[in-house]
């Protein structure tokens, strides 16, 4: 079947492409940059934290209508991969700041409205005892309980109302409490940690159906054996997971299969930075700017304010965020061609459950940039996504796209191989050789690729990149480390 998109330019950055030039002049990239650069945390790292934090702050009072027409929530789930040292801790505390200062100031108010509430809740109680005593004492004399009962009636129109704790990120609790949590405090909320092996053990992690029906903005019931079950229908919860890559590497060796089926890594954002380990050399003359951040603070203070809405007990309706009619059109035309690249040998073919989502996660992301970026007050044109948003969108999550396919579809092994002999005969290239014994690199070589099937399809690899060439002389089978050029025929290698 012809596919009508291959031979357009693609809209999606191709692997390992990003455009900073699109970023210039947002207020999103400004602040990710003053992150990296002063807690010295690579750019990907320090932007995937700031869009959990908008994600957290946002979820709960904003919605994104699809172009298709649905809304879908602002939620997002993130993993973000890095060895001990890389300063996750530092990244998180600074970026969720915002959030955590809400949470401690309304621990101090809930202490005071949850002492007025028992209060009143015990007088409560006392009249309702009262009342009801009456009733029974004017039943068993035969007397009339008219007006105890409209009494009665208006008591409970009057009941006290439990306030409700705000809690908009959990760091290690059970699935129980979570949701729970949802259902009687605060409908909004996120996972979030920097021990990603403490969340991915825990038995939330074991509720892959619901984690996707909640991602997904869908109701779910959780069954209690002691007080029946509970329904979430309004609900929003985001994910946000700092992980050590051997923790990652191991818990997917064992789980990663069922989770993949279940769809759920396919909904995540995925990034595994480069370390920075080695090169954060400091300056005693520079001056460290908080411009941008200090901007990007203040914004996220006030979004988080804006979810105290949450606590009132009335029904509540989060802004639904439309797409421009050019965004509208653009995403359409990456949404075709995500689906395009899902055929047979194209770029999605072996990571369909991350495609599936990546338009959506698109559109997620897009909303969040344009609520961070938009001015609070604007009229309906100015409340709409425009195709700026759309395209940084696009930029970012091609960005941890990447990253995606390079965790969860390695490459083969004779690449990986080829890539370690490559390493390997750079050093023997340094010390001024020509060639080298076959025999000397399965001998000296890196132990992997001392095996003689693996040295042998990782030298084909090296020979199809045009890197290196096997001969003979006599007997003895040597590596030309120059293939351009032509070995001395008395060469020995070492």
């Amino acid at each position: 079947m012809h596919n009508p998109f291959r031979l357009k330019r693609p809209l999606l950055p191709g692997p390992g492409e990003f455009d900073a030039a699109a970023m210039e002049g947002s207020l999103f990239w400004e602040a990710t940059q003053e992150l990296s650069r002063n807690i010295q945390v690579p750019p990907d790292m320090a932007g995937l934290t700031l869009l959990g934090a908008l994600a957290t702050v946002c979820q709960g009072t904003h919605d994104v209508r699809m172009p298709y027409g649905k809304l879908k929530p602002l939620s997002l789930a993130i993993t973000i991969i890095a060895a001990p040292g890389e300063r996750k801790s530092e990244l998180l505390s600074r970026v969720m700041s915002p959030i955590y200062d809400l949470e401690r100031q309304q621990r101090k108010e809930y202490a005071t409205k949850l002492e007025l509430y028992q209060a009143e809740q015990s007088q409560w109680l006392a009249e309702k005892k009262a009342l009801t005593e009456q009733i029974y004492r004017n039943k068993t004399k035969g007397s009339r309980t008219d007006k105890q009962n409209l009494d009665l009636q208006e008591l409970y129109e009057r009941k006290p109302e439990r306030p409700k704790k705000v809690v908009m990120a959990y760091e290690d609790a059970t699935p129980e409490a979570v949701f729970k949590g949802l259902h009687e405090d605060f409908s909004s909320a996120s996972v979030v940690t920097d021990e990603g092996h403490t969340a991915m053990k825990s038995a939330l992690f074991r509720e892959l159906g619901k984690l996707n029906t909640l991602w997904s903005g869908g109701a779910i019931t959780t069954a209690r054996a002691t007080s029946g079950g509970v329904t979430l229908d309004n609900a929003r919860l985001s994910i946000m997971m700092l992980v050590q890559p051997g923790v990652l590497q191991s818990h997917l060796e064992q789980h990663g299969q069922r989770e993949r089926e279940s769809g759920l890594w396919g909904r995540f954002l995925v990034c595994c930075p480069t370390s920075l380990q080695g090169s954060r050399f400091m300056d005693a003359h520079h001056q460290v700017s908080w411009d941008a951040w200090e901007v990007v603070r203040q914004r996220l203070t006030s979004l988080v304010r804006k979810n105290l809405v949450l606590t009132e007990n009335v029904p509540h309706e989060r802004l639904a965020l439309e797409f421009s009619a050019e965004a509208h059109e653009y995403w359409v035309k990456v949404h075709n061609e995500i689906e395009a690249q899902l055929a047979f040998g194209e770029r999605f073919f072996l990571v369909p459950d991350h495609a599936n989502k990546l338009a959506e996660n698109i559109a997620r992301v897009a909303a969040l940039l344009h609520i961070l970026e938009e001015d609070e007050e604007g009229g309906e044109e100015e409340s709409k996504i425009g195709i700026r948003s759309l395209r940084q969108a696009i930029e970012i999550c091609g960005w941890y796209s990447n990253y995606f396919q390079q965790i969860f579809v390695p490459p083969p092994q004779e690449e990986l191989d080829a890539q370690l002999l490559s390493e390997y005969l750079n050093e023997v290239r340094q010390c001024r050789y020509q060639v080298i014994r076959y025999n000397d690199v399965r001998q000296r070589g890196p132990n992997p690729i001392r095996n003689k099937k693996r040295l042998q399809a990782a030298i084909e690899v090296l020979m199809s990149h045009g890197e290196v060439d096997l001969f003979m002389q006599g007997k003895t089978k040597f590596i030309n480390l120059y293939p351009q050029v032509q070995p001395i025929p008395s060469a020995r290698g070492f």
